[in-house]
This record gives structure tokens, C-alpha cells and sequence, in this order.
């Protein structure tokens, strides 16, 4: 399933998880003092869904809804939602368009992206997280 909205098509066989701080081994790198390491996941579905996940960060996860910042652990989110990481407030967009870079259509309507190289053993369809081991598993 392919989404297409702000720039950003996503089109994915399997679920890809994405790791979202300021340290080396994140796969999408903030600079911003406020930011953990490894502070949040954005798992991309197979199915086009997006969840976003806190990875126990000291400053926390928000996301702006009715009218105000609640704390986040795990949730679905869209392209269009707002997240305040640490003091670092950005979109969901935004956030995919500087972790996938390739992904952003280039203003001709090319997909630049070639097929991603997911992790073959994650689990297809829903996910969630084990209580004990924070691993993907089937839902």
C-alpha cells in the first residue's frame, strides 16, 4: 500500500522501524539538547499506518491534541500530527521527510526511493510492543 501526502510517499511491504535522537545509533538524528539519545520509534506499517512509540526518554514525548500537549507512550499518529520532543516541537511529516529523504518527491511527481531494505524478521500486519522485551511481535 502506497501514501502519498505532504511530499512523502510511503510505500512499504513490511513494517520498518525508525529510531528518532540525538546519538549515533538513531536512525534520524536531532540536534537539540532536549532530545534523548534514543528518544521515540516511528514503526511504518505495511498497511500505510504510522505508530509512534517513547523509548523511555528523559524530557518525554507529547502530542498536541485538544488543544494541549498530553505525555505520549504509544500511539497512531498521521502525517498531519504535531509531537513536542523534549522542547523540540515537530510534525510527523516532518519527521519522516528528514529520516527518509529519498522518499520526498522532488516537485516533477518522481519517487526517487528505491524498495527500502526492511528487517526481514519483523512481523507483518498489526504490531505491538512485548511488555518485557520492547521487541515488535504480532498484535
Amino acid at each position: 500500500m502506497a501514501i502519498q501526502s505532504y511530499g512523502i510517499r510511503l510505500e512499504q511491504k513490511k513494517h520498518r522501524v525508525l529510531i528518532v535522537g540525538r546519538g549515533r545509533e538513531a536512525d534520524l538524528r536531532l540536534a537539540n539538547r532536549t532530545v534523548s539519545r534514543l528518544h521515540l520509534e516511528l514503526v511504518l506499517g505495511a498497511g500505510g499506518e504510522i505508530h509512534v512509540a517513547d523509548r523511555s526518554s528523559r524530557n518525554g514525548t507529547r502530542m498536541w491534541s485538544d488543544g494541549r500537549w498530553k505525555p505520549l507512550t504509544a500511539t497512531p499518529v498521521s502525517l498531519s500530527d504535531r509531537l513536542q520532543l523534549g522542547d523540540l516541537e515537530i510534525t510527523v511529516a516532518d519527521l519522516l521527510q528528514r529520516a527518509l529523504p529519498d522518499r520526498v518527491d522532488d516537485g516533477r511527481g518522481i519517487d526517487r526511493a528505491a524498495d527500502p531494505d526492511p528487517d526481514p524478521d519483523l512481523p507483518h500486519g498489526k504490531v505491538r510492543r512485548h511488555p518485557e522485551t520492547g521487541k515488535v511481535i504480532p498484535a
